[in-house]
């Protein structure tokens, strides 16, 4: 009866250390997911767009501006990386 006893607990505790591995495993691949996942979030924001050397126009409602809703004398405002710049439709 001791012999079975100490059997199971031997079993328990070499299931339990692979559960605990198993979780380990499946709990840095989900991290991973996340941290890829993060970085593509990152990569599309519109700052990392104008830190790529981009610009955003913006109208006179500070939406993305398209020339075709544009007037002449609509005032715009030009984001960069590092500041903005104010200028008037002519």
């Amino acid at each position: 009866m001791q012999r079975t006893i100490a059997r199971l607990r031997e079993r328990m505790s070499q299931q339990g250390a692979r559960t605990l591995q198993a979780l380990r495993y499946v709990t840095k691949a989900y991290r991973q997911r996340v941290e890829s996942s993060l970085r593509s979030v990152e990569d599309l924001s519109p700052q990392r767009t104008l830190e790529r050397g981009y610009s955003i126009t913006c109208g006179p409602e500070g939406k993305p501006a398209k020339a075709a809703g544009l007037s002449k004398g609509d005032a715009l405002t030009t984001l960069l990386a590092d500041g903005e710049i104010s200028s008037i439709v002519t």
